[in-house]
């Protein structure tokens, strides 16, 4: 089953969290609010920071700002940075016109796991940190197809 590792999660609930207050935000407060582990919190954020989606204060009144408007941070932006190369499987990826498993030749899901990738990367590359920022209990997504 894909999933979004930890790290990722908490790489979302920090953005959302600081694009949320439009101010700096201290790591542990975050980590605090939302009961997460704080050392896992701080590299997480020092990645963000390190990339370019973060800019991290030090200091007493420290913490992280957002380096980006939220409409600019995409999730997929956020998944590379943090989880690496977005790809289901070596094969889905189309730099690679042979992934190089044993089955490379007679292999009959190639093509679909190419599309089902692609429809995933721009399901990922269409929503926005901006459009993850809930500001009432109701949460409207954009209607994405998959």
């Amino acid at each position: 089953m894909l999933r979004i590792s930890k790290k990722a999660e908490y790489g979302m609930i920090a953005l959302q969290r600081i694009a949320q207050s439009g101010e700096t935000v201290a790591a542990k407060e975050i980590a605090e609010d939302f009961g997460i582990s704080f050392d896992l919190l701080a590299k997480v954020l020092n990645q963000l920071s390190k990339a370019g989606l973060l800019i991290a204060y030090h200091g007493i009144q420290g913490g992280y700002a957002l380096a980006k408007k939220p409409t600019d941070i995409t999730v997929a932006d956020i998944l590379v940075i943090l989880e690496g190369t977005l790809r289901i499987t070596d094969c889905a990826d189309h730099s690679h016109e042979e992934c190089g498993c044993s089955i490379d030749a007679k292999c009959s899901i190639k093509t679909p796991m190419q599309l089902i990738q692609e429809r995933m990367k721009n399901v990922f590359e269409s929503m926005t940190l901006a459009d993850m920022i809930v500001k009432t209990q109701t949460v409207q997504l954009h209607s994405i197809q998959i």
